[in-house]
C-alpha cells in the first residue's frame, strides 16, 4: 500500500471488509508498505499499523534499502516481513559492500525483531541465492525461481494436486 492509500478513510475496515466479502482470513494476507510511508505522520502509521495487526493482517516493509528512510521505519515500527530490494541483491555477489550490507541489514532486522521474516528480492542466480542463505535470509523471490506467468498456469501447476486435484 502506498502513502496515498494509506491515507484513506478507513482503510483497515476496507480491507477487512474485501476479506470477508471473498472470504479469506486476514491471516492469509500480507499487507506490503512501501517506503513512501516515510511521508506519513510517525502517529497515523503506527495507529494503522496496530489496527491492521489487530484485525489479523501482516505487514511487510517493501523496498527495504531502496532509499534513507528505512532504518527509522524499522525501528519505530513492527513489521513482520522486511523484503529487501532487488538493487541490494543485484551486485551481492561481485561487491564486497553489498555483501556487507545485506550481511548487516539481516542481523539488523533479527537483532530488532526475533520473529521477523527476511525476503530476497531479484534472485536471479544461484551464487546470489547462496550468499542470501548464508546470511540468514528467509526467503528468496525472483526470477531464479520462476518469471511472471499467467494466472491459468499458475493454477494448473501450483494449485494441483500429484493427481490432478484442485488444492484447497
Amino acid at each position: 500500500m502506498s502513502r496515498t492509500t494509506l491515507r484513506k478513510k478507513n482503510v483497515v475496515q476496507k480491507a477487512v471488509a474485501i476479506c470477508s466479502k471473498y472470504q479469506i482470513g486476514p491471516q492469509l494476507i500480507e499487507i506490503e508498505i512501501t517506503e513512501s510511508i516515510g511521508g506519513l505522520e510517525k502517529k497515523l502509521i503506527t495507529r494503522l499499523m496496530d489496527d491492521f495487526h489487530a484485525a489479523g493482517f501482516s505487514i511487510a516493509l517493501d523496498d527495504f534499502g531502496s532509499g534513507f528512510s528505512n532504518i527509522a521505519a524499522l525501528a519505530e515500527n513492527d513489521f513482520d516481513v522486511v523484503k529487501f530490494d532487488k538493487s541490494l541483491i543485484d551486485t551481492i555477489f561481485e561487491n564486497d559492500k553489498s555483501r556487507t550490507v545485506i550481511q548487516q541489514a539481516i542481523n539488523l532486522c533479527n537483532a530488532v525483531n526475533k520473529n521477523i521474516e527476511t525476503v530476497g528480492e531479484g534472485v536471479e542466480t544461484e551464487q546470489q541465492l547462496q550468499i542470501l542463505k548464508e546470511y540468514g535470509c528467509d526467503i528468496g523471490q525472483g526470477y531464479l525461481f520462476s518469471r511472471p506467468i499467467p494466472e491459468e498456469k499458475f493454477l494448473k501447476d501450483f494449485l494441483t494436486g500429484e493427481n490432478g486435484e484442485k488444492c484447497d
